[in-house]
Order: C-alpha cells, then structure tokens, then sequence
C-alpha cells in the first residue's frame, strides 16, 4: 500500500506543478491533507531531485517578475515570497539578487509609471510627495529616486517637495 500510495501522491504533486509552480512549502502544505509525512518528504525529496521542484528558482522567477513587470517593492515581493512558504532569508536574498540583475533604477522607474499613470497624479504633491518617501522606506537609494521621479514632476511641485524636506 505504501508504494502506490508514494506513486499516487508522486502523480498528484505533478498535477499541481503542472498548474503552476510551487514552493516546497506550498506543495507540501496541499500533500500533508492526503498522506503521512514521511510520504509526503519522499515526494517532495524526488521532485528536487528531478529538478521539479527548486525554491529557489521558484522565488528568484517570482521576484523578477513582481519587481520588473509589476512595479512592487522589494518588501512587499518578501512578503509575498513568505505567504508562499519560501524561508524569510531565502526570499531576501533572491529578492536582492532579482533586483541587481534587474537594475533598481529600473525597477523604480516601473514602479513611478505604474504609480503615475496619470498627469494628475504626478501633478499632486501630497501623492508625490508620499510616493517620494514610500521609495525610500522601500530600501531605494535617494539618488535613485531623485533621478527617475524628479523628470516627471512638474519643476513648481519639485521644488516644493524640496522645499519642504
């Protein structure tokens, strides 16, 4: 019973990889309801070995995405990375790695135009203002984010915020 119990369970972690990809954590979480454990690490053991399964390449992918295409804080894609069962130091470093190999200028700049998609937006200078300071509680350089937000401020709002600090 025990073999077809490993091989049943072997087959319903591939069903859900095939859905998309998982931490380790995650699988496990959704395994633990169907099986004893010992099963369920043997499982989830030959689906690293097979390459199936590698949170690492599960978080570095996940943070390059949130940070690149969705404009997020590297914070805030921890804290996701965390909700999905990827260890805190594990998701800090591959959330860093992401954003070298990304660029911070880059990610900041994605993040101004998801943030100010509108003119009225960036005409604001409380939004401005609290975004300003948002990017830097979100672990960005000052020259950075002086570089990328001050080109699309109006100079009047700019010097405001400058005035202000």
């Amino acid at each position: 019973m025990e073999g077809s119990t490993y091989d049943q369970l072997l087959r319903i972690a591939g069903k859900i990889l095939s859905s998309r990809p998982h931490s380790r954590g995650e699988l496990k979480q959704k395994l633990q309801k169907l099986a004893e454990e010992d099963t369920v690490r043997r499982v989830l053991d030959r689906l690293q070995e097979l390459g199936l399964l590698n949170d690492e390449n599960f978080a570095y992918n996940l943070a390059c995405r949130r940070l690149a295409r969705d404009g997020w804080l590297p914070d805030k894609v921890c804290q996701f990375l965390a909700r999905r069962h990827v260890e805190a130091g594990l998701a800090r470093v591959t959330v860093d790695r992401a954003l070298a190999a990304i660029g911070e200028r880059e990610v900041v700049r994605r993040l101004l135009e998801r943030r100010l998609r509108s003119a009225e937006a960036a005409e604001d200078p409380r939004r401005v203002s609290r975004l300003y300071r948002s990017l830097l509680a979100g672990g960005f350089t000052v020259e950075i984010v002086r570089d990328v937000l001050k080109p699309r401020v109006p100079p009047a709002i700019w010097q405001e915020m400058e005035d202000g600090e």
